[in-house]
């Protein structure tokens, strides 16, 4: 076979080279793709049609279509919260129910308008 050697030392600094040296030639031949790449130029042709496609698609019809289903929304909301302060009233004339049920309007009233989404993320 020939000479071998036993120092750990040796061993783990050939195996490091080896691999090293594997992940210089990828490098190396990503490289030499990126520069010959034949989809580069469709690739800057699709990013440019999808930066034209919203401006196109972005009407004053569709614009007013959201304003208007964010008012239905709006109101069927105020609809539903006005049903549930009508049907405690009328099961019960509990002040602490009805403060519960106040604190949740003006909470709700309060948060509205900054849009939070319903979930928060912790660090």
């Amino acid at each position: 076979m020939g000479a071998t050697s036993t120092n750990p030392l040796l061993i783990s600094l050939i195996n490091m080279t080896i691999v090293f040296g594997v992940l210089a030639v990828l490098w190396f031949v990503m490289k030499i793709i990126y520069l010959v790449d034949p989809t580069k130029n469709k690739v800057a042709v699709q990013k440019k049609n999808k930066n034209l496609a919203p401006a196109a698609v972005t009407t004053a019809a569709s614009a007013a279509a959201l304003a208007a289903s964010a008012a239905q929304k709006k109101v069927e909301e105020e609809k539903l919260v006005a049903a549930i302060a009508a049907s405690i009233a009328a099961s019960e004339a509990d002040d602490e129910i009805m403060a519960a049920l106040a604190a949740v309007i003006i909470h709700k009233t309060q948060m509205e308008p900054m849009k939070l989404p319903h979930h928060f993320f912790e660090n």
